[in-house]
């Protein structure tokens, strides 16, 4: 695969660069969850949009569908449940960045893939493709659409950062890529779309899904296995192939599950945005058939592929999970913005687990330090030793990783990065960072941990240092704490120049306690938060008159003749339609039956 080298000015509210996504100025790691206001009633979108943002994520994608907005040919609705721009203004006032897709095709397990029935009649179409009937039909869909969108860009009305151009177009037969995805982008263009434009590739074939494309940039989406090997061998091919021109790795779709969306930051991607973070429901024969699975099969009316927040706003076990990834994310935020992976070659380790690629996964801080990824791949728990400077790590307790986990440990960190002035580094932690709260006097860091671990600095002779639940012990230049999680521990550590630095050491469970206090603000029921427990407990399903969905046939005869017309030819596009006919007798044939299809 080779990249064009890109020479089109990007927005410069907005730049996505090797080294980090650029917004206003500020380097960030883009976390973006999938919303989908056309599954979700309306006066429940907030209630999504705040989750979303509880728990940590900054960003929204949202495909748009056609056939959901125009219902007949010509006839276009965006009213109700379907006024796209209230979404993305209620987006904006939460302050919650947006990706929109507005396809022309968006796939999303959607009534055909949100292309108008409609266009099946019309002659000459080649769907998806450099086609003149096909382009004047999309062409009018964008006219109406992309104008929202342009309104809603960062900068102006909303907090849109990026456009996205058709979707997974890898997936299908095109025969003109290239003049196919430049003509969509014209129309962005034309349209006032300023922010960077996007081609996804559904099997990573850049190429074909037109991400080569002067003007638009490429992203993939990947579904790796929770167990898969090579999955940070994957990406960083992508990261050193793109970093020539660069150019970051946004993965615009990914597995749900925050094992794999810490193994894919660790690998060096900027823009990570699972899918499908947030259920909805397909209501009004909207459901399609899914792309993956041997054999297809038709899509239940819950759209709910295991993320973090069902259909009807239940969070579950993986929302908890978020807590965890997002806080050590936003704790490191400007660091982790601007990291590069590499291959860890200094630390030798031993494992009693399969761990991917045999290898330990390294991000490198800009500011000094590293981050050091331990993703057990293995159906059971194992220990993992490190030899660092000569000598086995940990020292006085056992690092065990549970089964399909990845903890992040840190090592040899500053203790600027951690808001001390003072000489002194962090040198190695087999419990996780939490967070990290720097204030004027003081700043407070939380770790979590599976089982008994230790944090080990090297600090300046000076220091006081007070310790509950937790021992402190002396090791040559070396103070290290060791704690259990039955209990929390906590220590602080007095400098010179009078500042402090608290530690705490607190179970898994217990950090997302206090991780989602902060950032949900309210109290928690068995590590829940109670407002969202009582909203759910008050939810309602909207009743939908199914037949003011499509146009009613009511049960008019339409001869046929000696074949079954479409139901398109009859400007019916979406539902049921039953065909009668007269079979003559059996009895002098030896056919059993007849199939219509």
């Amino acid at each position: 695969m080779t990249i064009k080298e890109r020479t089109e000015p990007q927005s410069t509210l907005i730049e996505f660069r090797a080294d980090a996504v650029w917004i206003e100025g500020q380097p960030h790691i883009i976390l973006c969850a999938s919303v989908f206001y056309f599954r979700i009633p309306r006066d429940e979108w907030k209630d999504r949009l705040e989750k979303v943002m509880a728990a940590g994520y900054n960003c929204i994608e949202t495909y748009i569908p056609w056939n959901y907005h125009e219902v007949e040919e010509g006839t276009w609705e965006f009213e109700g449940d379907k006024e796209v721009t209230a979404f993305l203004a209620m987006a904006a006032t939460l302050g919650l960045w947006v990706i929109a897709r507005p396809g022309p095709y968006i796939c999303s397990e959607w009534d055909m893939g949100a292309l108008p029935a409609y266009l099946l009649n019309k002659e000459g179409i080649v769907l998806r493709d450099y086609n003149e009937v096909y382009l004047q039909c999309v062409e009018r869909w964008y006219d109406r659409i992309l104008p929202i969108i342009a309104d809603y860009q960062l900068g102006k009305q909303g907090t849109v950062i990026a456009v996205q151009l058709e979707n997974e177009l890898d997936f299908y037969d095109c025969k003109q890529v290239e003049p196919y995805i430049a003509t969509l982008r014209s129309y962005a263009e034309r349209a006032g779309i300023e922010v960077p434009v996007f081609a996804c590739a559904g099997q990573c074939d850049v190429l074909r899904a037109g991400g080569l494309v002067e003007g638009v940039l490429p992203t993939i989406n990947l579904y790796p296995e929770v167990k898969e090997k090579e999955l940070e061998d994957r990406i960083r091919h992508y990261v050193e192939t793109f970093r020539e021109q660069n150019l970051p790795v946004c993965i615009t779709e990914t597995s749900s599950k925050h094992v794999i969306l810490r193994r894919e930051l660790l690998s060096g991607a900027k823009l990570i945005a699972p899918y499908n973070q947030v259920g909805g429901t397909n209501f009004g024969f909207t459901t399609a058939v899914n792309n993956w699975g041997k054999p297809l099969s038709y899509l239940p009316h819950d759209y709910d592929l295991g993320g973090m927040i069902g259909p009807r706003g239940e969070v579950n076990d993986e929302y908890k999970e978020a807590f965890l990834f997002t806080g050590l994310v936003h704790s490191l935020s400007e660091e982790i913005a601007l990291s590069w992976p590499e291959e860890e070659k200094e630390l030798q380790f031993t494992a009693e687990c399969r761990l991917s690629n045999s290898i330990l996964q390294k991000l490198c801080l800009p500011g000094g330090g590293k981050l050091i990824g331990v993703a057990n791949i293995d159906v059971i728990p194992g220990a993992v030793h490190f030899t660092h400077y000569g000598k086995c790590r940990p020292a006085y307790t056992k690092f065990t990783v549970p089964p399909v986990h990845c903890p992040i440990l840190p090592f040899e960190i500053p203790l600027t990065t951690l808001g001390i002035k003072e000489p002194g580094r962090l040198i190695y932690s087999t419990a996780e960072l939490g967070s990290i709260r720097v204030e004027e006097e003081a700043s407070y860091v939380m770790f979590y941990s599976y089982g008994a671990s230790e944090i080990a600095f090297a600090l300046p002779d000076t220091v006081k240092i007070d310790v509950q639940g937790m021992k402190c012990l002396r090791e040559d230049e070396l103070i290290v704490f060791t704690f259990s999680v039955e209990m929390s521990g906590t220590a602080v550590i007095e400098f010179e120049d009078g500042r402090s630095l608290h530690l705490y050491a607190v179970s898994r469970e217990e950090a997302i306690n206090q991780l989602s206090s902060n950032l949900l603000k309210t109290s928690l029921i068995n590590g829940e938060p109670a407002a969202l427990m009582q909203q759910m407990q008050q939810l309602s399903y909207r009743k939908y008159n199914l037949s003011a969905l499509g146009r009613e046939l009511g049960g008019a005869e339409v001869p046929t003749g000696d074949c079954c017309r479409a139901m398109e030819e009859l400007q019916y596009y979406r539902g049921y339609g039953w065909y009668e006919g007269i079979v003559k007798s059996f009895a002098e044939s030896k056919r059993l039956g007849y199939m219509v299809y």
